[in-house]
Formats: structure tokens, sequence, C-alpha cells
């Protein structure tokens, strides 16, 4: 659970930008409190989308605390750090680790893999702390970290597109409605929560599969487009990212934010110019996708509108060369 969704940029207003920043920082400061100091490094984007979402359904509004986050020094400002969603968040997110380390360890060799048991051991007492937390609140968590664990039942050479992604669009489906079932949501809340996270977990799949195809097929991994045509697995995003777009935006009241992270992100990895941009920047070493967190909002004055966050040589823009979104260049 962790590298999809983008911080938001032109298409959403400073104030939505502002507020998203309460949410990734309060997440980090929740992180901290309840596993450990380290365990704030763990706060990423995928997560604060997630705690996001879950507070569309909570019938208590989340009231901000005004703190200083990683730096004592630092001026203080408006984070969730004690939200139901954000505490929710954290215990997934640290639960999602444990799910990545074994996932290394049954993949990877060598030292790699001694890296991962390594670290599994290191992280055992917060992983357990967090699915306490989990079973607590009454998510089934054995059942969605086995679905996940078990992926490889779904992943033979006749496996199509979509059911090699079941198991992780499952969990996802799992992990973003549980909340409209603990607060007792509306119908079309619990639906369009179900679908926000069933098309994630699809996407983040073929991401991984569209990314890590050459890595997989050089160590024999499984990977779909050993068997499928990668003009068909687009076809299939395509018709994910539509129903991600449509879910983010029935979701609740956060009419702005979530669909503004939602288009981001989508035209972010799955753009038309994306592949070619990814080629040209790994054959010079560079990598297209490090962009820093600079949280900075515009509409560019062209007119263009597909503004993704700040990096070292990136203009700012996926699709247009105005350079006016990236202060922090």
């Amino acid at each position: 659970m962790f590298g999809f969704i983008k911080a938001p940029c032109s298409s959403c207003s400073a104030s939505a930008a502002s507020e998203y920043r309460s949410w990734f920082c309060g997440l980090g400061c929740a992180l901290s409190r309840s596993y450990s100091p380290l365990a704030r490094f763990l706060v990423n984007h995928d997560s604060t989308f997630l705690s996001i979402a879950a507070d569309q359904v909570n019938p208590q509004c989340a009231v901000p605390a005004v703190r200083t986050c990683c730096n004592p020094l630092a001026k203080p400002r408006a984070m969730y750090a004690n939200d139901w969603a954000t505490d929710y968040a954290a215990a997934v997110t640290v639960c999602a680790l444990r799910v990545k380390l074994t996932d290394e360890v049954d993949d990877e060799g060598g030292l790699r893999r001694k890296l991962g048991q390594a670290a599994g051991m290191i992280t055992t007492p917060a992983a357990d702390r967090a699915t306490e937390v989990l079973n607590t609140l009454g998510f089934p968590a054995r059942e969605v970290w086995g679905i996940m664990e078990d992926r490889d039942a779904c992943e033979t050479p006749s496996s199509g597109l979509r059911e090699a992604a079941s198991p992780t669009a499952v969990a996802y489906r799992k992990i973003f409605e549980f909340p409209a079932s603990f607060f007792g949501g509306e119908k079309r809340q619990c639906v369009s929560l179900g679908q926000l996270g069933e098309s994630m977990g699809r996407l983040v799949y073929w991401k991984d599969a569209l990314d890590d195809r050459e890595e997989d097929l050089k160590q024999g991994r499984y990977n779909p487009l050993k068997y499928h045509r990668e003009g068909r697995l687009m076809d299939r995003i395509g018709e994910e990212v539509e129903k991600f777009r449509f879910a983010a935006a029935n979701v609740g009241e956060s009419l702005t934010l979530l669909p503004s992270l939602a288009n981001t992100s989508a035209e972010y990895h799955f753009a038309a110019s994306s592949k070619s941009k990814r080629k040209s920047k790994k054959k010079s070493g560079e990598r297209w996708y490090d962009f820093c967190d600079c949280f900075q909002c515009c509409r560019c004055t062209d007119g263009c509108d597909a503004c993704v966050d700040c990096g070292p040589g990136d203009k700012g823009c996926i699709d247009c060369d105005c350079g006016c979104c990236c202060p922090c260049n």
C-alpha cells in the first residue's frame, strides 16, 4: 500500500492542499504515537488517501489540533493527529508493511531475503499491536492479510488480467469499505468506498506489473504481461481508472480533495505519454517519478490542468511547458 497516490496540485485549491497536508502530517504523528518514533517514516500518500476516505463516513467531524510534526522547533500547524480515520489508517499501514516484507522474503533471495527477514523480526511488535487494534475494531485482519499472502493461487499462466489482480482488489475493497460498515454509513457510501478500494487495488497491481515486467521476467517471477498483451492491459487500466475516479467523486462531502487525488494519481501513472517518459528517463539514469511533496497548488496560465508534484528536472506539468507549478525547484 505504498506509492500509488500523489499529492494534489493544479486541480485543487490552495485550501485543499492545506487540508491534505493536515491529514498527511497527522498520519505521521499517529504512527509515531501509536507504534514508535521511527514508524512516522512509514507515512505515505496511499494511507493518507485511506484516512481521508474513511473520514467521509465518520458522523463526528474530524477536528484538527494545532501542533508540530517531526520537528519540535517548527511552526505549529493544524493536523488530524487524533482522529479515528488516522488511527485506522496507521494500523493498516503497519500491517501492510508486514505483508510487504513477507512478500519480499518469498520472492527474493540472497541478501534481500535476509534483510526482509531481519526487518520482519524488528517490526513484529508494532505489526502485532496494529493487528490487535484492527481486531478490536472488528476488522477482519486475518482474512484480509491471508488474501494478500495467498495471491499465488491466482497467478497462473491461464489467469486473466482481472483474475490475477483479484486478491489485491478484494483486500483493498475490504480495507476501504470497513469504515462505512463500522459507522453504519449509507449504502451509497459503502458501495462507493468499496469500489474505490477495489479499483485502486487493481490499478496498484497492474502498475506494478508494468513497472516490474523486465525484472520479473529476468528473475523468473510471475508477471501477467508474460501471458497478455500490454495493449490489452492498458485497455483494462482505462476502464478501471474511470471507475476509480467515479467512486472518488461519490464517497462523501470532500468534493475537491478525493477526486483531485484520484485524478492526479491516474494521470501521473497512466497518462498516454507516461510510458515514453519513463523510458527516456531510464536511459539517462534519471527517475521520472522522483518528485518532492511541496504541496503547492496553482492553475497554469495557459489553461493546462495536469500538474503533479515537483521534482528534479521536472517542469511541473505532464502536458504543458509553462513551469508555473513548481516553486520548490
